[in-house]
């Protein structure tokens, strides 16, 4: 269950929230397996501005809470932050550039990370109701424990939202 709000204003800036609830969890995997089922909340925030018809920068904040119900030491915490700049090349198509940062908050004996995103990539406006985003880039993340290795990959994203009537849309 879950709903997203988007205001539009003519000075440029957007502002987007929303919030979804998830009241299942994920089913076992093998005879014997007992999962502990739980509860998660995710937020969502972003603004944006629009400014001389080329440039567009957001800002967003992303959070996920999951509590499980028999074993709190389970629970698990997620903050993220992104920052994105775009440069639109023609009334389709956008080049972008931006990064995130996270934090994964478990309880004890689970080790707490931060997560690193750098990437580039581009938005183009299939047709007038369909937008579609690619990200490219690389992905790291730190323990904070030093028995834990510190990995980081290539990353890729990609995010295709459809509004069906001007004022809704599914992504």
């Amino acid at each position: 269950l879950g709903a997203n709000l988007l205001f539009g204003m003519a000075s440029g800036i957007e502002v987007e929230a929303g919030s979804a609830l998830n009241l299942t969890s994920v089913a076992p995997s093998s005879r014997g397996d007992k999962r502990d089922p739980y509860t998660e909340h995710d937020l969502s925030a972003s603004i944006a501005y629009r400014f001389v018809d080329v440039y567009k920068i957001e800002l967003g904040y992303n959070g996920m809470f999951r509590g499980f119900d028999d074993d709190e030491r389970d629970d698990i915490t997620d903050h993220g932050i992104s920052l994105i700049g775009l440069y639109q090349l023609s009334p389709m198509l956008a080049v972008l550039v931006g990064g995130d940062y996270g934090t994964i908050d478990r309880k004890d004996p689970f080790v707490d990370s931060k997560q690193y995103k750098a990437y580039g990539g581009f938005e183009y406006d299939v047709t007038g109701q369909t937008t579609g985003r690619l990200k490219l880039g690389l992905v790291g993340r730190k323990f904070d424990s030093d028995t834990l290795d510190d990995p980081s990959d290539f990353y890729a994203e990609g995010v295709l939202e459809s509004k069906y009537m001007e004022r809704s849309s599914l992504t």
